[in-house]
């Protein structure tokens, strides 16, 4: 129990007043003994005071290194806004309570890839779109590692000179003992493998081929030398491929896919309105999310964005984050960051 400084006082005088009634009875060594016992109460009392003290210190520290301080809460509470914004925030009460959390698989495997390859393929072609993601990963960190020796050394080489402590030659190292004997032609189809999942409606590699860009994507592709106007097709194609299979995720619940199509959104990558999007995108978020330190962000973002809005595109703001919160409870999933 920890005690405050006043009632830690008290408790130093009553035990005090107690010794000292008892020691005109006793021997003149229990005198020392009681001042010993006397000075061990008193410290341990007031470390107790301290320490409460500290705590107390600790949990209202608003250094400039923290997050406004309306922002800081260790329970998710909507940020602060206006009197428009309250009123259509209140009329979205739709949860992640009750939705089921899907885990991305593990990617890590025992063995070699070579030695699992074929299985994999197998799986991955028959269907299996857990198979396929693990494929797909794993033929991916691959791609751009060393095939040979000869390729090996000047990587290590080049590691040694920008990391003087080895860390990233040992993990050029780690990753060439793992793809021994793939070779290059079958490390260029983790896109193939990836595509595959994603268009069974597999939320991870949805996930995932938003990340690719479009560079690797032509080159992997086979259109890296293509004629200008086939490029800017197949490009294109692709990026437009990359915002439904963001938009599919996010429609089941995919934390991930909602942050980048906020990011997109927002930078006005796919025609107007991009930040009312972005703003809704938000909002999902704080509604799905149960990590504080991502609440937060996203809760400052919105308040930043507060003042731009009239009290139409909050309604209109508000209306398409309830649409996307109803067809993520539809599909009953949700896919933390």
């Amino acid at each position: 129990m920890v005690l405050p400084e006043v009632e830690a006082q008290k408790v130093k005088r009553r035990f005090a007043q107690h010794m000292l009634s008892t020691l005109t009875e006793r021997k003149p060594y229990q005198f020392w003994l009681f001042i010993f016992l006397f000075v061990i109460v008193s410290v341990g009392l007031g470390l107790k005071v301290i320490n409460n003290n500290d705590h107390e210190v600790l949990v209202n520290d608003n250094s400039p290194s923290q997050l406004p301080q309306d922002t800081i809460h260790t329970t998710p509470n909507p940020p602060k806004q206006s009197d428009d914004l309250k009123q259509e925030y209140a009329r979205i009460n739709t949860h992640a309570d009750g939705l089921q959390r899907i885990e991305r698989p593990e990617l890590e495997l025992d063995v070699n890839l070579a030695e699992l390859i074929d299985e994999l393929t197998y799986l991955a072609e028959s269907g299996e779109n857990t198979a396929a993601y693990i494929l797909a990963m794993n033929l991916r960190k691959c791609y751009g590692s060393p095939v040979n020796e000869e390729e090996l050394d000047t990587k290590l080489e080049e590691a040694d000179y920008f990391d003087e402590r080895g860390n990233r030659a040992a993990g050029i190292l780690s990753k060439y003992e793992n793809c021994l004997d793939i070779d290059e032609s079958e490390r260029s189809k983790f896109y193939h493998f990836l595509a595959l999942a994603a268009q069974r409606g597999y939320v991870p590699a949805q996930e995932m081929i938003a990340n690719i860009t479009p560079q690797q994507y032509m080159e992997v592709s086979g259109y890296k030398n293509a004629v200008r106007e086939q490029f800017v097709q197949k490009r294109d194609e692709f990026l437009a491929q990359q915002h439904n299979y963001l938009q599919s995720a996010a429609n089941n619940g995919s934390i991930r896919a909602l942050i980048k199509l906020s990011q997109l959104e927002y930078a006005q990558r796919y025609g107007d309105n991009g930040r009312l999007k972005a703003y809704a995108y938000n909002q999902v978020i704080l509604e799905l999310t149960d990590d504080n330190e991502l609440y937060n962000r996203y809760a400052w973002f919105q308040q930043q964005m507060d003042a731009t809005l009239s009290a139409e595109e909050i309604d209109q703001v508000m209306t398409m984050a309830q649409q996307l919160l109803a067809s993520i409870q539809a599909h009953g999933t949700i896919y933390s960051q």
